[in-house]
């Protein structure tokens, strides 16, 4: 029914509205595997996405076509190449690969392309946050 209205993917959350603060809750991706058991359009999981084995594991538990990840990318755009600049790199993290990554060039990046895909400002002023030096 979803693809004959034209949907042609689904995001699916493995968090109820109740559980959204995945800092106290972790996402149930076997809440996503029967969605995608029953559709004929690609299934997307999002939801507890922090590290690049999390995205496999993922992958492997739910069987579905790829994966979201927001808060993770939010704070450091290039973390999946882990790439990291010295602004993103807390205390306790030593081990490192400085990409020579400038926040300011990858904030502009991001904006171009969401003038390229449209998206309206309400969705992406949050997204871009300046920090007095």
């Amino acid at each position: 029914m979803l693809k004959d209205v034209g949907y042609s993917n689904l995001v699916v959350h493995g968090q109820t509205r109740d559980e959204k603060d995945g800092k106290k809750f972790r996402a149930n991706w076997n809440a996503i595997k029967p969605v995608k058991n029953e559709l004929r359009i690609p299934v997307l999981a999002n939801g507890n996405i922090r590290h690049m084995e999390d995205v496999q594991n993922c992958l492997e538990e739910t069987c579905i076509d790829g994966v979201l990840s927001v808060e993770t990318l939010l704070k450091n755009p290039a973390h999946f190449v882990e790439f990291w600049t010295a602004d993103w790199i807390a205390d306790n993290e030593k081990d490192f690969v400085d990409g020579k990554l400038h926040q300011a060039n990858l904030a502009m990046e991001y904006l171009k392309l969401c003038v390229k895909c449209q998206f309206p400002w309400r969705t992406i002023r949050s997204h871009i946050v300046v920090k007095k030096q």
